[in-house]
């Protein structure tokens, strides 16, 4: 019930700032103002609907941050320098 609630809220906050910003922004008709309204549109949802579930303490929220780290953590694998392994024998 909350998680649709969330985006029942998030769905409204996305469709009247574009419908409003279509008619008096930005001209549509153009391929980059259209991306931009999308953009603008979208990150106004995402955050109304990012905020919501925090408020409300969904717990689907607390796993996709989850989420979000350990693919940050294992970039991080991949950027380590490589450990040098030594053989102790010198060659001179």
């Amino acid at each position: 019930v909350k998680m649709i609630f969330a985006a029942l809220v998030a769905g409204i906050s996305l469709y009247i700032p574009m419908k409003l910003l279509d008619q008096l922004v930005f001209d549509t008709t153009r391929v980059v103002p259209l991306i931009a309204l999308t953009g603008t549109a979208t990150f106004a949802g995402m955050t109304v609907y990012l905020f919501l579930t925090w408020v409300l303490d969904i717990e689907e929220l607390k796993s996709f941050i989850g989420l979000i780290r350990r693919i940050g953590q294992t970039r991080q694998i991949f950027k380590a320098p490589a450990e040098v392994l030594s053989t102790g024998e010198t060659h001179g």
